[in-house]
């Protein structure tokens, strides 16, 4: 009697330990925003959408998963072309309140800038003599865009004949 008094003893604080605490307790949803809106959002590194979206907690705490994935366990990667990637711990607060990040992003004007300035190339007018090493070359890189399937061979054979008539 005194060994199954001792047994149920010992196994009660036990019994307290066999929950993983850091485990939400239930399958709350919460809502993932993002400034700009649209930016991809990941859970252990697989993608999940783009915000604003809602996630459940078992996307961010799912029971099991690869465990070279374990250092990305209970968070969110928001990324954003043009911006920094954002990855966030999921807490309490988050899963009560959910996720507003404000990406950091490039300067629009500065985007914009970069954008519409193109890099400027010399106009060189090709002397009789390096004419046909130019278009050899263009031939050259036409037959490999070809050989790489890039292009169809009806693409291939009719831009190589406007190629040929430049001679």
């Amino acid at each position: 009697m005194t060994h199954k008094l001792l047994a149920a003893l010992i196994a009660l604080p036990l019994a307290g330990c066999s929950t993983n605490s850091l485990l939400p307790s239930s399958s709350e949803q919460f809502q993932v925003d993002s400034v700009p809106v649209g930016a991809s959002v990941k859970v252990l590194g697989e993608s999940m959408g783009q915000t604003p979206m809602t996630l459940s907690t078992r996307d961010v705490f799912p029971q099991s998963f690869a465990h070279e994935k374990q250092h990305l366990y209970g968070r969110i990667e928001l990324t954003y072309p043009g911006c920094e990637p954002s990855i966030t711990t999921v807490s309490s607060r988050i899963i009560s309140h959910g996720l507003k990040t404000k990406l950091k992003c490039r300067d629009n004007a500065q985007a914009t800038d970069q954008i519409q300035t193109k890099p400027t190339t010399a106009t060189v007018t090709p002397t009789p003599a390096s004419k046909p090493v130019e278009l050899k070359l263009r031939l050259k890189k036409l037959k490999e865009l070809y050989q790489e399937e890039l292009i169809s061979e009806e693409e291939y054979a009719e831009k190589r004949r406007a190629l040929l008539e430049e001679l």
